[in-house]
């Protein structure tokens, strides 16, 4: 599930490539980024997909999970997940009030 209830797969494929590629992230990061994100951007480069970032860290610096979503007809699916230091532009289809940031 995540902040819009909606159900996310993620297969094991996928899961796979990233522990492979991204072994900070477990499965607690992705659940989190996906039902509390920070912000949720839609990707400027394609249409079906969303990007939830979620805040890892301020300190020494600025640090963000991210989990890729791609919209299809079959459903909602996570293509990738890992940490960046910067939000992608995109329209921005939610973003946490400034209270409840931590």
């Amino acid at each position: 599930m995540g902040y819009q209830n909606r159900t996310v797969e993620l297969s094991d494929e996928t899961w796979k490539h990233i522990q492979d590629a991204h072994p900070e992230i477990s499965i607690e990061d992705i659940k989190q980024s996906l039902v509390d994100p920070f912000e949720v951007r839609r990707s400027q480069s394609k249409e079906n997909v969303e990007l939830f970032y979620h805040l890892k860290s301020r300190e020494p610096k600025l640090r963000y999970r991210l989990v890729v979503v791609k919209l299809l007809a079959q459903g909602c699916f996570i293509s990738t997940a890992m940490t960046t230091s910067q939000i992608k532009n995109g329209e921005v289809l939610y973003k946490k009030p400034e209270g409840e940031r931590s």
